[in-house]
């Protein structure tokens, strides 16, 4: 059983929430039980929700009050809505968007080489890929922390979009935070076309 619940979590401090999720990734590295490795995974998820609930407010705001000079660097949505959107979307369409998607996207995973749960998304972001025809590259943040910072990168992995528009001009979208399966991948794939790049929406940074 996991503890404490998804909803404590949500409304836990930043600095308490921070230390729990160190200590989960301690515990599942130090000692890869059923559990442990369990609890990790479901509190990164609870970081991503976190994460891009911040994002979207970030965002409101900052577009509320233009004066602040928000760059769009990062923007979110709830899974909830993302999950909804996928799952409106029967399989032939789907399959539609993702081959008129390989001709301009490309997916971008930010990781950590000495991170096992990065490397694992590394492989769930392989599949994904070579399911569709998609291209796709991996960076080391650490190696790369200004890029890092250029694409708002929230925690690792994280994995973006970068989709290149009819007049030729750049946007990045993010996909997933934190370690996630492939059908989550493919959902927010279909959720960044749905709700951002099918209506051109420049959320995400504009080159």
């Amino acid at each position: 059983m996991f503890y404490p619940t998804t909803k404590t979590l949500m409304a836990m401090p930043a600095l308490q929430f921070k230390k729990l999720l160190k200590k989960f990734k301690y515990e599942s590295i130090s000692y890869p039980t059923e559990q442990n490795v369990y609890n990790y995974i479901k509190i990164q998820s609870v970081a991503g929700d976190r994460a891009r609930q911040y994002a979207y407010m970030w965002r409101y705001v900052m577009t509320k009050y233009p004066s602040l000079n928000y760059m769009n660097t990062h923007v979110g949505g709830s899974s909830q809505y993302r999950n909804i959107i996928s799952y409106q979307i029967n399989h032939n369409k789907k399959i539609e968007i993702y081959k008129k998607l390989r001709k301009r996207m490309g997916l971008v995973l930010f990781y950590n080489p000495s991170d096992p749960y990065s490397l694992q998304e590394l492989l769930q972001l392989k599949i994904v890929a070579n399911e569709y025809g998609f291209f796709y590259t991996k960076v080391n943040a650490e190696n790369h922390p200004n890029e890092v910072k250029r694409m708002g990168i929230i925690k690792l992995p994280e994995i973006i979009m970068i989709y290149k528009h009819s007049d030729g001009k750049l946007s990045h979208y993010p996909v997933t935070i934190g370690l996630r399966t492939q059908v989550k991948i493919k959902q927010n794939i279909l959720y960044d076309y749905e709700a951002f790049v099918k209506h051109k929406l420049n959320y995400g940074n504009k080159y």
